[in-house]
């Protein structure tokens, strides 16, 4: 919706590559806390990711990463 009245004006909102990186700051926030419990930021009950789990995870992380570089 143009709001000023300009037609030629980019709408404003986040890119595909915005939204990626937003993405995948998030998910390394939320999978990365259980491996943070040695500094005290989640308590000591949680369970964390195995070793296999976090092997999956970084492998992914690296997927994404190799496709975002090719779109670019």
């Amino acid at each position: 919706m143009l709001l000023c009245g300009r037609k030629n004006e980019l709408e404003v909102g986040f890119t595909l590559i915005e939204m990626i990186v937003c993405f995948f700051l998030l998910s390394l926030f939320f999978l990365l806390l259980p491996r943070l419990s040695f500094i005290g930021i989640e308590n000591k009950q949680s369970k964390g990711l195995n070793n296999w789990e976090w092997d999956v995870f970084v492998g992914q992380i690296q997927l994404v990463i190799f496709l975002v570089l090719i779109i670019i």
